[in-house]
C-alpha cells in the first residue's frame, strides 16, 4: 500500500493505471485542492538523449496548448532520475477500450460522429498553431462518462519547422504512405492517421491492420484496404474515410474540410448513455501499452477475413511491433517491473513537492 506523506495528496495501489515503455501514470487525490490529478512518470534512464531535448519539447508544447478536447499539462518538474508531469485527470477510458467493450467490436456512426467532431476539432488547434501530433491513433484519445473526447501523449509532438522530413515516427498502423517514403510528416498525414481512426471505429480494428509489420507497411504503401462484408456503414461515411486515405497526400482532404463534410454535419448526436454501458470500471477493458488486453470482458467480434482480437491485438511478436509508437525521441520499449519499488519511492518522495506547485499553480505563480 502506498503510504499517505500528508494531508494534501494520497497515492495508493488502486491508482497505478497506466504502464508504457517510457512512462507510468498514477491518480493523485488532493482533499487540499478538491480534486485529481495523474501524474506521469517518465524514468530519465529510458531517454537515449542526454539532454532530453525531446522530453523538454513535449513538455514545452503541451504546456503551450489549452482546448477543452486536449487534456492539460497542469506542471512538470524533475530530478536526478525522473521527470514528473501534472496532468488534468481523465477517466480510464480510451476510444480504444471503448471499441473492445462494445459487444459488436467497432461503434456505431451515431456514436462514431460525436467522438469524430471532438478529435477534429483538438487536431485543427493544433494545425493552426503550427503544430502536429504524429501519433493520432484511438489509444491516445481518452474519453470521459460524458462522451468528452480529449486527445493525449505529446510525445511526438513538433512544431513544424522543427520537422526532419527523414524521420519515421508514429503508430506503424496508422502512417501515411508518404512518411514511410521518408517525405515527411504534414497536416495530410494527420488526415491519413484521422481516416484510419474513423475506419478502426467503424469496422473495429485499423484498415492496413495484418499479420506482420512488413505486411502492414507494404498494405499501407499500396493503397490495399476493403470493408468486411458483414459492414452496413452508409456512402457517406465510407466516402469520408476514402478520401482521407487517398495515396497521394494532397489530394486528401484538410481538417476544415472534413470538418464541413456532409457526413460530419448529419446531426447524430452522441447518446447519454453511450459511455456507460459497463455496470462498474472492473467491466471496463484495460490494456497495456502495446494496446493488449490485460483484464475485462472480451467484446464479441463479426467474423471477417482478418478476425483479431481486438483493434490493438495482432497474432505474433513481429505483428505486435506495429501497435506500438515509434518514438523518435528514444523511449525504451518494454517497462522494467523490478523497477517499480524505485519507481513508488520517488512518486511518495515527491507527493509534498507536488502539493507546493499545485499551490502554485491555483495561486497563478507559475503554467
Amino acid at each position: 500500500m502506498w503510504s499517505t506523506l500528508n494531508s494534501w495528496f494520497f497515492l495508493n495501489n488502486n491508482t497505478f493505471f497506466f504502464q508504457g515503455g517510457f512512462a507510468e501514470c498514477f491518480a493523485v487525490r488532493s482533499n487540499r485542492f478538491r480534486g485529481q490529478f495523474a501524474l506521469k512518470v517518465v524514468e530519465k534512464a529510458k531517454l537515449k538523449d542526454p539532454s532530453y531535448s525531446k522530453m523538454h519539447r513535449e513538455i514545452n508544447l503541451h504546456r503551450s496548448v489549452s482546448h477543452p478536447n486536449i487534456v492539460r499539462l497542469r506542471g512538470s518538474f524533475q530530478d536526478r532520475h525522473y521527470f514528473f508531469l501534472i496532468m488534468e485527470l481523465c477517466q480510464e477510458r480510451t476510444l480504444l477500450s471503448l471499441i473492445n467493450q462494445s459487444k459488436r467490436g467497432y461503434l456505431s456512426e451515431y456514436e462514431s460522429k460525436g467522438y469524430m467532431v471532438g478529435i477534429l476539432s483538438a487536431v485543427r488547434y493544433l494545425l493552426d498553431r503550427n503544430i502536429l501530433h504524429r501519433d493520432l491513433k484511438p489509444g491516445n484519445i481518452l474519453i470521459g462518462t460524458d462522451g468528452h473526447v480529449k486527445l493525449a501523449d505529446f510525445g511526438l509532438a513538433i512544431l513544424k519547422q522543427d520537422l526532419n522530413p527523414m524521420s519515421v515516427s508514429g503508430t506503424p498502423n496508422y502512417l501515411a504512405p508518404e512518411i514511410l517514403m521518408k517525405r515527411g510528416h504534414s497536416e495530410c498525414s494527420e488526415v491519413w492517421s484521422l481516416g484510419c481512426m474513423l475506419y478502426c471505429m467503424l469496422i473495429g480494428r485499423p484498415p492496413f491492420e495484418s499479420e506482420s509489420l512488413d505486411e502492414t507497411y507494404a498494405r499501407i504503401q499500396a493503397g490495399q484496404y476493403s470493408y468486411p462484408p458483414w459492414s452496413k456503414i452508409s456512402d457517406e461515411a465510407r466516402d469520408l474515410i476514402n478520401a482521407c486515405l487517398i495515396h497521394t497526400a494532397n489530394f486528401r482532404p484538410t481538417v476544415k474540410e472534413i470538418q464541413d463534410d456532409p457526413w460530419i454535419k448529419m446531426n447524430h448526436p452522441i447518446p447519454e448513455n453511450a459511455l456507460l454501458r459497463a455496470k462498474s470500471m472492473k467491466d471496463l477493458t484495460k490494456q497495456d501499452a502495446n494496446g493488449n488486453v490485460i483484464s475485462g470482458r472480451q467484446p464479441h467480434r463479426p467474423k471477417s477475413t482478418l478476425d483479431l482480437a481486438s483493434a490493438g491485438a495482432v497474432l505474433n511478436k513481429s505483428a505486435r511491433k506495429s501497435i506500438v509508437s515509434t518514438h523518435d525521441s528514444g523511449f525504451g520499449s518494454d517497462p522494467d517491473m523490478s523497477r517499480r519499488p524505485a519507481l513508488a519511492a520517488a512518486v511518495n518522495g515527491y507527493l509534498n513537492d507536488i502539493g507546493a506547485l499545485l499551490g502554485r499553480i491555483r495561486n497563478k505563480e507559475c503554467c
